[in-house]
């Protein structure tokens, strides 16, 4: 099936207030970001089913907001402010119309239970991750591959290996399969004696 082309759409400006009282005023105002063209996206062909979907829910229940044009597939790092701003807008068209069809009226107090919600769960991991942070300083600071695998096996079945070497920067596939080991054999953080060297005198015959 071809690829559509691109076109611009734009918003036809709305006649009366929303129901939900700008619940998201604070990102929708400025200039309409729904004209920006840029490289960072791409027009989304019809096998894109999901968008398609949301495009006709947001049709039949407010005509005013213009379809979404594209999904984006770029690293978030890499894309321009103006593409940023035109995803952030159409997010809080989408979130502000859902949440209007889930709870007419309530909008307001349904997207502060879900933030709440979200903050809850964020202070949550906190401990969490400052111990992980004091446990990945430890482990750069040790001196010894003995002392570095006692601490990595501490929390090294918690992550996969990909993770494990994005959070530590010059770690191995192998080191973790050591690290791993040591956890599965002797149980995470457990002392790790090095191996002793034994020395022996050598009796030459007179």
């Amino acid at each position: 099936m071809p690829v559509l082309p691109r076109v611009r759409f734009a918003d036809n400006p709305p006649s009366e207030t929303s129901s939900t009282d700008t619940l998201f005023s604070s990102f929708s105002q400025g200039t309409n970001p729904d004209v920006e063209t840029s490289q960072e996206w791409q027009p989304t062909p019809q096998v894109k089913e999901q968008l398609i979907s949301l495009n006709n829910f947001l049709r039949r229940v407010d005509g005013r907001i213009s379809p979404i044009r594209s999904q984006l597939g770029t690293d978030v790092e890499e894309i321009s402010s103006r593409t940023s701003r035109y995803y952030k807008h159409k997010a809080v068209q989408v979130v502000e119309t859902v949440l209007e069809a889930i709870a007419p009226g309530n909008s307001k107090w349904l997207f502060q239970q879900v933030v709440e919600g979200y903050c809850s769960l964020a202070a949550e991991n906190l401990p969490e991750q400052a111990l992980l942070t004091t446990l990945i300083q430890l482990y750069e600071e040790a001196s010894s591959w003995h002392t570095r695998q006692q601490i990595l096996s501490i929390f090294v079945r918690d992550y996969s290996k990909t993770e494990l070497m994005a959070l530590i920067p010059g770690l191995t596939k192998w080191r973790v399969d050591e690290a791993r080991r040591h956890a599965f054999e002797s149980g995470p953080g457990r002392v790790i004696e090095p191996p002793t060297l034994q020395r022996s005198r050598l009796e030459l015959n007179p």
